[in-house]
């Protein structure tokens, strides 16, 4: 089972950061600030408190449109250019031009998986890249999407959000539909993420285990 989390608005921090794309890792939180510099932000998770406002500066001058991390690198969407860059979580560039090709604007929402990068399109399809050349491995793994504005992955899957219909859609990661209206009835979402929760099987060996503990513990006391 997982738990899908939609933000229509996403502001931790205490500056104005335009309800632009989010992303997180352990202690820090990374945005993609709304400004003419087009930068990516970083702040503390816990307190929200800027790290470093303009960590990448020019990564979309004027329209900012989409960040994602994985381990030590972030992948910032130039979307007015129809570019990714790929950029260090320290702020320095590995490769501006990760990605090209892309038509302009594009590039609404990115997610990473593994050696994977899915980008999401506004032309309505969800592309497939490789996340260390940046080789396209699918330009077109999901298509006949409605305004995709956000995408997460989780295991095998891809949960996507369509903006213009409002509802979020599941797909595996080889682009096979499993549920074009997964969720129905929103109001143009934007972001996603989804948090896999444990299944039950999981929790019945959980409360076994402290059985077996607790009926060791009173044998010990016993003897």
């Amino acid at each position: 089972m997982k738990s899908i989390f939609g933000v229509l608005l996403a502001s931790l921090a205490t500056a104005a950061l335009s309800a632009m794309p989010i992303v997180a890792r352990a202690g820090e939180i990374f945005v993609i600030v709304g400004d003419n510099n087009g930068a990516s932000g970083e702040y503390d998770a816990t307190t929200g408190a800027a790290i470093n406002p303009f960590l990448v500066g020019n990564v979309s001058p004027g329209v900012p449109s989409a960040i994602a991390a994985s381990g030590s690198d972030q992948f910032a969407s130039a979307g007015i250019t129809g570019t990714i860059g790929e950029y260090t979580n320290s702020g320095a560039t590995v490769n501006a031009s990760f990605i090209t090709g892309l038509p302009p604007l594009n590039g609404n929402s990115l997610a990473v998986s593994g050696g994977d990068l899915f980008v999401a399109n506004t032309d309505g399809t969800i592309g497939e890249y490789d996340a260390t050349t940046g080789a396209t491995v699918s330009a077109s793994l999901v298509t006949g999407l409605n305004g995709p504005q956000g995408i997460a992955v989780s295991g095998g899957d891809l949960f996507v959000t369509n903006g213009n219909i409002g509802t979020v859609g599941e797909y595996t990661t080889s682009g096979a539909l499993v549920d074009a209206s997964l969720v129905t009835g929103l109001g143009f979402p934007a972001g996603i993420a989804v948090v896999p929760t444990p299944e039950p099987s999981a929790w019945v060996m959980l409360v076994i285990g402290g059985l077996a503990l607790l009926v060791c513990g009173h044998r010990r006391q016993a003897v």
